[in-house]
């Protein structure tokens, strides 16, 4: 018994290393952008059965939807999943719907596109999350 006792602040930080390193993994899109609200889009394939990654896809804006799931993709550049815009003219209009002004740059190949940048940043100012 003595043993344990000995052993047991250790298991204890052991834990306690652990809960914070997956807390820290999953964390979520930027909550506001300069006061405003923010919207998580994601990147929806034209057709589910056969999920296109091709440039002509991923820019299409209306093939980017809302969704309620902020957390972040892996953020390996190598094809497009979710950006982070503020819930406001001009990027976003009264629908909901992406608009010309989040001017999309896109990287990658000709099967495989992600999104390189928008109007308001890139990965590193946490606004576009990739996937693999």
């Amino acid at each position: 018994m003595k043993n344990f006792s000995k052993l047991l602040p250790i298991g204890g930080f052991v834990i306690a290393v652990a809960l914070a390193s997956i807390t820290s993994a999953f964390k979520d899109a930027p909550k506001s952008w300069n006061g405003q609200s923010t919207l998580t889009f994601e990147y929806m394939p034209p057709d589910p059965n056969n999920p296109s990654y091709a440039p002509d896809d991923v820019s299409e804006l209306s093939n980017w939807q809302v969704t309620s799931d902020a957390t972040e993709c892996d953020n390996n550049d190598h094809r497009a999943c979710k950006i982070y815009v503020p819930d406001a003219a001009p990027y976003v209009d009264a629908s909901d719907n992406l608009q010309s002004a989040i001017n999309l740059t896109l990287g990658g190949t000709a099967t495989d596109a992600f999104v390189e940048s928008t109007a308001l940043g890139d990965s590193n100012d946490g606004v576009v999350s990739n996937k693999q």
